[in-house]
């Protein structure tokens, strides 16, 4: 899309204003040409003087006096820079928009070292999540995984119709947390940025934290708990008090899958965490927060 949109406005950049190529001489003025004159003709030529009628001869320069030349019209060369650097600049924000979030999942997804090797910025966004609301890093990033494998598009797959035809989507969940949209509602009114987005993981995260510390409030489910907080994530505050997840064994089973990443994602980071904090050439001594 974003390649299409650039060749688009490439190729209107490479006219002038008036529809005709750059590269084409510019109009000469009417008044400064020269063409012979035909048997028949009468009239004047601005500059020249008077032809008589039947003359069959080509007009010429006098002589000793040089023919003026309209000057070349800069108009379409200063268009077509600033159209180039408009476009330059419209399809550096496009890329930027569209790649910006849109990483690839890593490839090994079993130790928390390698997801943040892969992507060392969301131990940044899960470092900045827990020290807001209070769960672990390993407990974000094992959500993340059981949600969505670390997709930032994820959406549930859709529903046929008669089997075979694409139909209606079970849920609006969206991004790497599955936020639907009701409770992601809630949470830019709250606390999400303006620029709040669920396919990047930097709010992703934000938002996981910000729903178990609910969670907390309002249940009382230990933050240190990742089994209870991930089936009151699943199920719903009202779900889990009225302990729906009870009669639901698929969801048990998540529930315990994501304790059991949790446990092994906590038990890996220590042999990563100083290197990750302290990566960066300026985080040198003091300035290192290991």
């Amino acid at each position: 899309m974003v390649l299409w949109l650039c060749s688009v406005f490439g190729s209107k950049a490479r006219l002038a204003g008036n529809g005709e190529p750059l590269t084409r001489a510019a109009t000469q003025n009417p008044a400064t040409l020269q063409r012979p004159r035909r048997a028949g003709d009468s009239g004047t030529l601005s500059g020249v003087g008077v032809l008589a009628k039947g003359d069959r001869h080509c007009l010429r320069t006098p002589p000793g006096q040089r023919t003026r030349m309209a000057p070349q019209s800069t108009m379409g060369i200063d268009q077509f820079f600033t159209r180039r650097l408009l476009l330059a600049g419209l399809c550096m924000a496009l890329l930027a928009l569209g790649s910006g979030c849109a990483t690839r999942p890593p490839d090994r997804v079993e130790n928390i070292c390698d997801i943040f090797d892969h992507q060392p910025r969301w131990y940044d966004y899960a470092k900045e999540s827990e020290e807001r609301w209070g769960t672990p890093i390993a407990t974000q990033i094992a959500f993340v995984r059981q949600e969505s494998t670390f997709r930032h598009n994820a959406r549930p797959p859709r529903t046929r119709l008669f089997g075979f035809i694409p139909w209606r989507r079970p849920s609006s969940a969206y991004g790497y947390a599955q936020a639907q949209d009701p409770v992601w509602g809630e949470y830019m009114d709250e606390e999400g940025s303006l620029f709040a987005r669920r396919t990047h993981m930097k709010y992703a995260l934000d938002f996981i934290g910000w729903y178990n510390h609910r969670s907390h409030q309002r249940l009382g489910i230990s933050k240190q708990n990742p089994e209870h907080l991930y089936l009151a994530y699943h199920e719903g505050h009202t779900g889990y008090r009225r302990g729906h997840w009870q009669n639901r064994p698929t969801v048990q089973r998540s529930a315990a899958r994501v304790n059991r990443f949790a446990n092994e994602y906590n038990s890996q980071l220590p042999a990563c965490e100083a290197d990750l904090r302290c990566r960066r050439f300026w985080q040198v001594g003091p300035f290192c927060d290991s």
